[in-house]
């Protein structure tokens, strides 16, 4: 490209789902739009690939925001694209299963409350309670933006129980409504969904993800989740926006303390009145800016930012018929109701005795992901990025580690596998651009969340986020929105 076709209203840098909606959005509004991405397919963790017959979805589990009013859906419904992508609404949502405990989350908010109190009566008060508190926070957050929600005085006023638990870990929400170890396990099934421990992890995170999946429904896209940014893609293109793959970018250009264009690695460059990066904010900031560009203090935090916890997977395909095995298409099995315990080896030994294990089958809902007869799943374990052993050396035994795992829950599996392939963290930074492999951006604790986590705006003019690196934080949905709130942000300052 040469001359006025390397002139772009927005330059989005990385095709991953918050950036691919901010794109399409854009390039419907009539902006002239450019996406550039590294890998030779859009989507981000939300891509799917093929094995000798058997489609995977990368990463994902279910996702969120796909009901009528849902981010998700807002999306979809902007650009007409309600009816081309479908979803089936899972029920149960997950399911937990402990040594000789199953526990069924069920899709309805009222009957998975009634489920917890039925396990443990004396916490039967104290579980409505939390419920209450978990259904206001999630209102507050859903309703208001963040620069308002977090730190506006005057909401504090409207959403008490928001401001009393802003600052305070899940833990410390639960100590105060629920004793019974087996309802608590079941409450913080999913923190490694949000990256972090029950002790560490944001009591707003928790709240707002526990209750968006019991009140608006978990959700699996019909067919493969790659149908989700395809789409979004080809509504780029629709639009007369362009795409361009294979491609990575090696400076974000700044002029007067404002982001005028990037400048790509083979040598192209492109300008554009903003800029928009969906890729890390370490390298959007350290890297492709520059601490020339920055305050001090602002690229001191985003060096000292921690990324999320990330995983090792190993995808199956089988001849076994799970359907009439009688499992679900989302099971957590742990060791024990210690879900704190199963973050204690991460960095050390992901097969130990302490660790969880994620199965994730998709062929129950998407059946036409496998060969007849056969089914695909991914087995899913906590893994630190600075794992002590050598990942290209230690791979193989780590899989083998991780099927034996997933003998309790399917026994005899290692028999019955057709083909196997794996993926650590190493592969997820590799192919995504992931600090560390990070699965949900920045870890969210207390200290990253709201405010404390970078926002959509920037230091530098003209220079925006969207992705798991801002606000609202990790999983498809928030990463949406991000994508729809960006879009809003640049219409408004540009009149368009």
């Amino acid at each position: 490209m040469k001359g006025d076709d390397a002139i772009y209203d927005v330059i989005i840098i990385g095709a991953g789902m918050g950036g691919l909606t901010a794109g399409a959005l854009l390039a419907k509004d009539g902006l002239k739009t450019l996406v550039i991405e590294k890998h030779s397919i859009p989507g981000g963790y939300a891509t799917s690939f093929k094995r000798k017959g058997f489609w995977f979805d990368s990463v994902l589990d279910a996702i969120s925001g796909c009901h009528e009013g849902g981010w998700i859906w807002q999306a979809l419904k902007r650009l007409c694209l309600e009816k081309e992508i479908q979803f089936t609404r899972l029920d149960p949502v997950r399911t937990d299963s402990f040594p000789d405990f199953k526990f069924d989350v069920k899709k309805d908010l009222n009957l998975f409350i009634a489920d917890l109190q039925r396990l443990s009566p004396k916490d039967a008060k104290g579980i409505a309670e939390l419920f209450t508190i978990m259904k206001e926070i999630h209102h507050a957050v859903m309703t208001l933006p963040a620069d308002v929600v977090w730190k506006d005085p005057r909401i504090a006023k409207k959403y008490p129980l928001f401001y009393k638990y802003k600052d305070k870990t899940f833990n410390g929400l639960l100590d105060e409504y629920v004793r019974d170890e087996k309802a608590r396990a079941i409450l913080c099934d999913r923190s490694a969904f949000m990256g972090m421990p029950p002790s560490q992890v944001s009591a707003i995170g928790m709240a707002t993800m526990i209750i968006t999946y019991g009140m608006n429904g978990g959700y699996r896209i019909n067919g493969l989740t790659q149908k989700l940014p395809d789409a979004l893609a080809e509504a780029i293109r629709k639009n007369s926006g362009s795409l361009l793959f294979n491609s990575t970018v090696n400076k974000i250009i700044v002029k007067d303390k404002k982001a005028v264009g990037i400048a790509a690695e083979d040598g192209r460059t492109f300008y554009a009145k903003k800029i928009i990066s969906n890729i890390s904010a370490k390298k959007t900031f350290l890297e492709l800016v520059g601490r020339g560009h920055l305050q001090n203090e602002f690229a001191d935090k985003i060096e000292g930012m921690r990324p999320s916890v990330s995983f090792f997977l190993v995808y199956l395909g089988i001849d076994l018929d799970l359907k009439k095995m009688g499992l679900t298409h989302s099971i957590g099995s742990y060791p024990s109701f210690d879900i704190e315990g199963t973050f204690s080896d991460i960095n050390r030994d992901i097969c130990s005795p302490k660790a969880s294990l994620e199965l994730i089958i998709y062929t129950l809902t998407n059946p036409d992901m496998a060969p007849k007869g056969g089914h695909s799943l991914i087995l899913m374990t906590k893994a630190g990025y600075d794992y002590e052993k050598d990942w290209k050396g230690c791979k193989e035994k780590e899989a083998e580690g991780l099927i034996k795992m997933a003998e309790r829950v399917i026994p005899d599996l290692s028999r019955h596998i057709i083909i196997q392939d794996s993926a650590t963290p190493l592969t997820l930074e590799r192919y995504t651009g992931n600090d560390k492999g990070a699965a949900f951006g920045w870890a969210q604790g207390v200290d990253q969340v709201g405010l404390n986590r970078p926002q959509i705006e920037t230091p530098i003019e003209n220079l925006y986020l969207t992705g798991h690196w801002t606000i609202p934080g990790g999983g498809v949905e928030s990463v949406v929105a991000s994508g729809i709130l960006v879009e809003r942000k640049i219409i408004k300052e540009m009149g368009a």
